[in-house]
């Protein structure tokens, strides 16, 4: 029989495996931290990226039946006062009612003719200068969007055009736009 088979391994041989294995389970377990990491950074987007798509369809739920013709809004960096929406002028605030049925010929709104009409406005915390994108109806407020930096509200044709720009922070912002169709006079 060999002579080498007979003896066994050395401490050297022993040595260098063992440094191997070492090197081996420590490259697996930094590779399964990445992957847990990397894995956790996907959830959080993921869940970031539906809750916005949850508040973005939550928010085009609320206007698709809004009526053209009580479109009202606050004109950017000109004041407070409430006027009807001009075409292409930039709004900081709209009000709107929306069209729910038709009763004897004639339309029924939500909010009631005679109340206050729903507003979506940008609310600012004078603390921290992060706003909110608020939806207001009937005396109620929503939040429906965080972090807003800033809102406008456009309207051409029938086309309401909505850019809402996010980000807290030092994040870069981000903007959205949302096209409508009002379809309802």
């Amino acid at each position: 029989m060999n002579r080498r088979l007979q003896r066994g391994t050395s401490l050297l041989e022993v040595s260098i495996s063992t440094a191997i294995l070492a090197f081996l389970v420590f490259a697996a377990a930094h590779a399964s931290s990445v992957a847990i990491s990397t894995a956790d950074d996907v959830n959080v987007r993921d869940a970031t990226t539906g809750g916005e798509r949850r508040n973005a369809s939550r928010f085009e739920g609320q206007l698709l039946s809004v009526s053209l013709s009580s479109l009202q809004g606050i004109p950017s960096n000109q004041g407070v006062a409430v006027e009807p929406m001009l075409e292409k002028v930039d709004y900081q605030e709209l009000q709107f009612r929306r069209v729910v049925g038709y009763e004897k010929g004639a339309i029924t709104y939500e909010p009631a003719l005679g109340t206050a009409a729903a507003r979506l406005y940008r609310s600012v915390d004078p603390k921290s200068g992060y706003g909110t994108l608020v939806l207001e109806n009937r005396g109620q407020s929503s939040t429906l969007l965080s972090d807003v930096r800033s809102v406008v509200f456009r309207l051409v044709d029938s086309t309401l055009t909505i850019e809402v720009t996010t980000g807290s922070g030092h994040d870069a912002p981000i903007t959205r736009t949302t096209n409508l169709v009002l379809r309802v006079p």
